[in-house]
């Protein structure tokens, strides 16, 4: 069973070559090689000599624009790759920095950690009822920011 699709497969345009080399009774509907195209050249230039010399100039015009758009396709992908490598240098700088960023901030963890630690053993030695007391302290010291408000 066939697979249905939900898009039309279009052909490209073939090119002189390809379609005179189909027309010279190839049995499969498959597009000839370029080595079919080879293997029948003498054929081919028969045919080019039979033209007419503005037949022939309108394709000689025609294959070099052909030939002009694939330098163009050629050209669209390098800028497309130079683009890519420049967004990768900048992704690259920018996790840099975010690691950085991050190894700082690591350490004002670090740091905070110390110090919470070091007035937990200082609270201990000292008992827990000093403790009590600064809370307390600091707390009617925000009651009394709090009433000036």
């Amino acid at each position: 069973m066939k697979r249905m699709s939900p898009y039309k497969h279009h052909t490209s345009p073939q090119s002189p070559e390809v379609g005179f080399a189909m027309r010279l009774g190839r049995a499969s509907h498959s597009l000839p090689t370029f080595n079919d195209v080879v293997k029948r050249n003498d054929i081919f230039q028969h045919y080019l000599s039979q033209l007419s010399n503005e037949l022939f100039n309108k394709y000689y015009i025609a294959k070099l624009a052909s030939r002009d758009c694939i330098v163009s396709r050629i050209s669209v992908t390098l800028h497309e790759i130079d683009a890519l490598e420049k967004m990768k240098d900048f992704l690259v700088e920018s996790q840099k920095q975010e690691k950085e960023q991050l190894a700082a901030a690591s350490e004002e963890l670090e740091l905070f950690v110390k110090e919470a630690k070091a007035l937990q053993q200082q609270c201990h030695i000292q008992g827990m009822m000093w403790c009590t007391r600064m809370t307390e302290d600091e707390r009617s010291e925000d009651e009394k920011d709090d009433s000036q408000l």
